[in-house]
Parts: C-alpha cells; sequence; structure tokens
C-alpha cells in the first residue's frame, strides 16, 4: 500500500492531487474483540490486554477516532503539502521519514 501510495502520488502531485494512505494497525472494535472472546479460554480483559502489548510503543490499540482524525488532517488545508504520507493514525512520528512533501516529488521528477 505504501509503494502504491507513493507512486499515485509522485505520478499526480504536478496535477495538485495528492495521494496518502492509512495503516492503523490494531484496532479496538467490536468485530475486532467481541468474536474473539472466549476462544482459548480468553476473556475480554485478557484479550485487549494481549493486543495492547502488540502495538508500538506500548500504546493502546487504535480506535475508529483515530483514523478519523487522521484523515481529517490528511483531508485538511493543514496537510496540503502532504503527499505519500503513511501515516498509522496517532502513531504518525514513527513512520514519519515515509513522508514525502511536495518538493520531495518535485525533487524526484527532475532527477528523472
Amino acid at each position: 500500500m505504501i509503494a502504491l501510495t507513493q507512486h499515485v502520488a509522485i505520478r499526480n502531485a504536478r496535477h495538485g492531487i495528492r495521494a496518502n494512505v492509512i495503516l492503523p494497525g490494531l484496532m479496538n472494535t467490536p468485530m475486532a474483540i467481541e468474536n474473539r472472546v472466549g476462544r482459548d479460554g480468553k476473556t475480554r480483559d485478557d484479550l485487549i490486554a494481549e493486543r495492547d502489548a502488540k502495538v508500538p510503543l506500548g500504546q493502546k490499540m487504535g480506535t475508529a477516532w483515530d483514523v478519523a482524525e487522521a484523515t481529517l488532517l490528511l483531508c485538511s488545508d493543514e496537510a496540503r503539502f502532504i503527499t505519500g504520507a503513511a501515516p498509522a493514525s496517532r502513531r504518525w512520528p514513527e513512520l514519519g521519514n515515509r513522508v514525502l512533501t511536495i518538493r520531495d516529488l518535485q525533487a524526484r521528477e527532475v532527477g528523472t
């Protein structure tokens, strides 16, 4: 998804079209949790704790609000200079080296 997003971003930047993808990782949703409760004798709290422990930096699983906030940011004028990004919602800083700016894209096109 990241490579596709960056390809689309590079090809369409000259037309003012931005392309980004959101990679939310483990999510705390009813489908993700409730459907698994009882499997292997795990309680809801055990399952949540197990999944939370797998999240980088020891944070909790993401929520729909985390994805919505990342989406709103990328659709806003505040992100008008961001394209080719692959934020993991609230864990975006750990992916900072994957974010391309319009200047990056222009430099790539000049070099090709």
